[in-house]
């Protein structure tokens, strides 16, 4: 069972509108269009990790599956691309989406070659195992100490060749060998430790302390919110110039109407200058003069609201 989905990653959806608010010829355009274009690349991964994660029912009868789970204990925290329960084992999935060839040398590099040219990329596999580390001490907190932990560095990008000097195998994998490895431990951890009440209980603790994860994205490449594009974007022609005329939005270059186009900018808003917006604040981006059409286009959209009506604040929804 699912229990918690993958949604489209946050870094992601601010990348992208990033690219739409950035003008052409800002010089940090071709960084951040390389960036989004790396983590499209990422995400289409990550869904592929999904796809074969779902074959594990073939294997298994009970079990959990969380996606982008991030956990705190003390002041560390405890990022998990995914992480499967069930009641004889638990298995961190640590993604990478790597191309060319790597190759884990007896040194316990990670040295990636491609077209010819070297470099040393930090080991997944300590990351993994610092993860497995950690998590134990969180699920200690809960009286969960004897269940084996695992875990298995993912890659992602099915082209990329996996080399090592190491005679003993190494917890790294393709993806397509997802299951197969899953079916391994199933194997090895025949025996049940913990109950399904213990498992539900369990559910309920990660998701009330799951931290959502918002990064600021203009800060990372030093761009400040007075560069950025204003106004409603038109989704024919992707000019921003759109008009509100009587209930709609009228792009003045081709025509195209639209009642929804403003939420797009509300989105971008709140992606890039602050995880919150105001009324005056959403009547400047969007070029917008009149408060009361502005608080009812940001009633009808699924925000947050906190505060009064004057000094009413809207935040995105973030799982």
């Amino acid at each position: 069972m699912i229990v918690k989905k993958r949604t489209v990653p946050y870094q992601l959806r601010a990348l992208e509108a990033l690219e739409r608010r950035l003008p052409k010829h800002h010089p940090k355009r071709n960084e951040v269009e390389n960036d989004l274009f790396k983590r499209r690349e990422e995400y289409e991964g990550e869904k592929l990790l999904d796809e074969f994660l779902s074959y594990i029912d073939l294997y298994l009868r009970s079990y959990y599956i969380y996606h982008d789970v991030r956990l705190k204990i003390d002041d560390l925290l405890i990022q998990l691309d995914a992480l499967v329960m069930t009641p004889s084992f638990f298995l961190i999935i640590k993604k990478i989406h790597y191309c060319g060839t790597l190759y884990f040398d007896e040194f316990e590099q990670l040295i990636q070659t491609v077209n010819g040219k070297e470099k040393g990329l930090p080991n997944p596999i300590f990351e993994a195992d610092w993860l497995c580390r950690k998590l134990k001490l969180w699920f200690a907190q809960y009286d969960v100490e004897h269940i084996p932990i695992e875990f298995l560095v993912v890659n992602t990008n099915e082209r990329t060749i996996l080399k090592s000097a190491l005679e003993h195998p190494l917890p790294v994998v393709h993806v397509h060998t997802l299951p197969e490895k899953v079916d391994q431990l199933a194997r090895i951890y025949s025996h049940p430790i913990l109950s399904e009440k213990k498992l539900e209980q369990l559910k309920q603790q990660i998701l009330l302390h799951h931290l959502p994860h918002q990064p600021a994205i203009l800060p990372h490449y030093n761009i400040q919110p007075n560069e950025l594009i204003t106004g409603v974007q038109c989704p024919e022609c992707n000019n921003f110039s759109m008009e509100r005329v009587w209930g709609k939005w009228i792009c003045p270059h081709c025509n195209y109407s639209s009642k929804t186009a403003h939420e797009q900018a509300i989105f971008d808003y709140l992606y890039l200058v602050e995880p919150f917006i105001t009324n005056q604040k959403c009547r400047s981006f969007i070029q917008c003069p009149s408060i009361r059409v502005t608080f009812d286009l940001l009633s009808n959209m699924p925000l947050e609201r906190k505060g009064g009506s004057k000094h009413r604040k809207y935040y995105l929804r973030v799982e």
